[in-house]
C-alpha cells in the first residue's frame, strides 16, 4: 500500500515537472517572439481609434507575467495628442489551462508586414481569471498636460505579437503543453 501510495505520487510529480517544461518551452518561444516586436511600428486601422499607429515600446513575456507597452499616435498630425498605454498580465501557472489558441485576424492592430507579422490569441480558462492592470498615460501635445489613469480587471485572454515563420513551432509548444496538461485529465476522465 505504501509503496503504490510512493509511486503515484512519484508520477504526480514527473507529470507537474513535464508540464512545466512544455509551460517554460512554450513562454521562451513568445518571448523570443517579444524580444523581436519591441520596437517595432504598426497601424490601427481607421475608424476603430482616435489614433492610427502604435510602436511596441516594452514587451516582455515571463512564465508568470505578461507586460505589453506601446505608444499610439496619429500619423496624420490631426489628434495633437498622444497614448502611451502599458498593459500587465499576470498568470496563475499551476492553473493555467489553455482553452483556445488561434491566430486572431479581427485586431484593429496591425503591421505592414502582415501577414508576416500576426497576432495569437490565447484563451484561458476563465475559472483561473488572471489579473490584468492598465495603465495609460494620454499626452496633449500642445500644452504637454499629461493625464494618467489606471484600470484592474481580470481577463482570460492575452493576445502576443507573433512571426508567420515561427506560428507552426508555436503552436506545436502549445500542443505539447495541453498533451502534458489536459489529456492526462481527459485519459483520467475516460477511465473514470
Amino acid at each position: 500500500m505504501r509503496s503504490s501510495v510512493l509511486l503515484l505520487l512519484c508520477l504526480c510529480g514527473i507529470t507537474l515537472a513535464a508540464q512545466e517544461n512544455e509551460w517554460n518551452r512554450l513562454i521562451g518561444l513568445l518571448q523570443k517572439e517579444a524580444t523581436f516586436f519591441e520596437g517595432k511600428k504598426g497601424f490601427i486601422q481607421l475608424v476603430k481609434s482616435e489614433y492610427n499607429t502604435f510602436s511596441m515600446e516594452k514587451v516582455t513575456v515571463t512564465d508568470s507575467l505578461v507586460v505589453f507597452g506601446m505608444r499610439l499616435q496619429d500619423r496624420f498630425g490631426n489628434e495633437g495628442s498622444e497614448q502611451y498605454l502599458e498593459e500587465f498580465t499576470v498568470f496563475y501557472s499551476p492553473e493555467t489551462e489553455i482553452v483556445s489558441a488561434e491566430l486572431f485576424y479581427g485586431h484593429s492592430y496591425y503591421f505592414s508586414d502582415f501577414p508576416d507579422s500576426q497576432f495569437l490569441l490565447l484563451e484561458f480558462d476563465e475559472r483561473f481569471p488572471m489579473i490584468q492592470k492598465t495603465v495609460s498615460v494620454y499626452k496633449d501635445l500642445k500644452t504637454g498636460q499629461t493625464d494618467r489613469s489606471e484600470m484592474e480587471q481580470t481577463t482570460d485572454q492575452i493576445i502576443f505579437p507573433i512571426r508567420r515563420k515561427n506560428r507552426a513551432v508555436i503552436f506545436k509548444a502549445i500542443d505539447q503543453y495541453q498533451l502534458k496538461s489536459l489529456k492526462p485529465r481527459l485519459d483520467d476522465d475516460r477511465n473514470h
